[in-house]
C-alpha cells in the first residue's frame, strides 16, 4: 500500500485531481487508502474487474467507477495499476499492451512473480479450496514485452518478497513491482 501511495504521488500531474485505473482492483480498497494518504487530491478512480466484483464494488464503494473491460475503461490515465493480476491472464502480452495504451503517465505492475534466468512458465496454484493457473514471468521477457507495448522504459523495480514455492522449478521466483513510464 505504501509503494502504491508513493508511486501515485510521483505521477500526479495536476495539483487537484488524478486519474487512476486499477486493473484487478477488487472492491476499490486501494482508492480508499489513497484518499487517506493524499487527502487534498481528488481522484477519478476506475477499477477494471470481473462482473461479480463490479456489482458488489458499486454497492460498497460508490466513489469508484467499476468497469468490466479495458475497452470500457478508456485511456488517458495518469497511472495504470495492476497488483497481483497480470499473471492470471492467459494472453498477458495483449493485456500488457492494453494497460500501456490506457496510460498517459505510468504503469505499475506489482506483486507479480518473476524469475531472472529461466523462461516464463505457468504453474497451477491451489488456494481458497480451488486451483487456477498463473504465470511466473522471466523478468527480461516481461520488460521487453512492455517496451514493445509502448512503455518508454523501466523506471524502477520494487521487491515485494519471496515468490511461490514451485516444486521442480529451475530457480526460485520473487514477487516484484515494476514501474514503467
Amino acid at each position: 500500500m505504501v509503494q502504491f501511495g508513493l508511486v501515485a504521488a510521483r505521477f500526479q500531474r495536476d495539483a487537484e485531481a488524478m486519474r487512476i485505473l486499477d486493473y484487478g482492483g477488487a472492491f476499490g480498497l486501494h482508492a480508499m487508502a489513497l484518499k487517506r494518504m493524499l487527502p487534498r487530491l481528488r481522484f477519478d478512480y476506475t477499477v477494471c474487474e470481473l462482473p461479480a466484483f463490479c456489482s458488489e464494488g458499486r454497492r460498497l464503494n460508490s466513489d469508484v467507477r467499476f468497469v468490466k473491460s479495458l475497452t470500457e475503461a478508456g485511456d488517458g490515465y495518469d497511472l495504470v495499476y495492476a497488483s497481483s493480476s497480470v499473471q492470471y491472464t492467459r494472453d498477458w502480452r495483449s493485456l500488457l499492451y492494453n494497460l500501456c495504451a490506457a496510460s498517459a503517465g505510468g504503469v505499475f505492475v506489482t506483486r507479480t512473480p518473476f524469475v531472472l534466468t529461466g523462461p516464463s512458465f505457468v504453474v497451477m496454484q491451489r488456494a481458497y479450496g480451488t486451483q487456477y493457473p498463473g504465470w511466473i514471468f522471466n523478468l527480461d521477457e516481461f520488460v521487453q514485452a512492455a517496451h514493445t507495448a509502448g512503455s518508454r522504459r523501466l523506471q524502477e523495480v520494487f521487491v515485494n518478497g519471496r515468490g511461490l514455492a514451485v516444486r521442480g522449478a529451475s530457480e526460485p521466483n520473487a514477487h516484484l513491482g515494476l514501474l514503467f513510464t
